[in-house]
């Protein structure tokens, strides 16, 4: 009669260990972390609980909290993304080297690759800030953000070039240049580590057209392999 009790207890402790595990599933599901991935040589179109609008360019992310969305609207992006911000909804962009605070229905884009943050608005006002400094961007303006530096400038196109098929530079690191290409044309670039700041733009349609873009200003060599997937880079 003294193993009766014993398996009682077994039986009871499996379903209530059961009944928590689907608990604890449902829970995760309904109020877990959001992620977000955009593919290499594709873009992701992602809508937000409030409805706004994000396009992941090749190879970016995003992370938000789905429990605490309501009270916050914070998003942790990674690479860059085009941003459409519902009528009267509030958007927090954080990255590793900024922030951007977004009212109702701005447009803007967010380039957050290497050390620097490059920001264009649309449409709207949005505020850009980091551990230094804080500035506001309206309409057709955009701002470069390098460490505790902050350059304006103002632009005529009314979105990101990239929704076009082109990467644009504004003093960057070759080094990262060359990690946008193996985004976009999802190839592997074989490279040395490099100082030298690239200004340009290429395409996303011919790899042969882009790398001449890229290499020919700056004096550099590169070879495809029979794949077509594998370039090297010579100074």
């Amino acid at each position: 009669m003294a193993e009766i009790p014993s398996l009682r207890f077994r039986i009871m402790m499996a379903i209530i260990m059961g009944l928590a595990i689907i608990f604890f599933v449902i829970h995760f599901l309904n109020k877990g972390v959001i992620l977000t991935t955009a593919p290499l040589a594709n873009i992701s179109v992602h809508a937000l609980p409030d409805q706004s609008r994000i396009v992941l360019n090749d190879g970016s992310s995003i992370e938000y909290e789905k429990s605490t969305w309501e009270a916050e609207r914070n998003i942790l992006l990674v690479g860059e993304a085009y941003v459409q911000v519902k009528k009267r909804s509030t958007l927090h962009i954080q990255t590793a080297n900024g922030n951007i605070e977004a009212l109702d229905g701005t447009r803007f884009n967010v380039r957050a690759w290497g050390d620097q943050l490059y920001v264009e608005c649309y449409e709207g006002t949005i505020k850009v800030s980091n551990q230094q400094r804080v500035a506001t961007l309206n309409s057709n303006q955009s701002i470069h953000v390098v460490k505790d530096q902050m350059e304006k400038q103002t632009i005529s196109h009314q979105k990101p070039l990239w929704s076009t098929g082109n990467s644009r530079f504004y003093q960057e690191n070759i080094n990262q240049v060359f990690a946008e290409l193996e985004r976009q044309y999802a190839v592997i670039v074989n490279a040395p580590a490099m100082n030298e700041i690239f200004n340009g733009t290429f395409r996303h349609d011919d790899l042969e057209t882009a790398l001449k873009v890229i290499c020919t200003p700056m004096q550099l060599k590169y070879k495809i392999d029979r794949t077509g997937r594998v370039i090297t880079i010579e100074e």
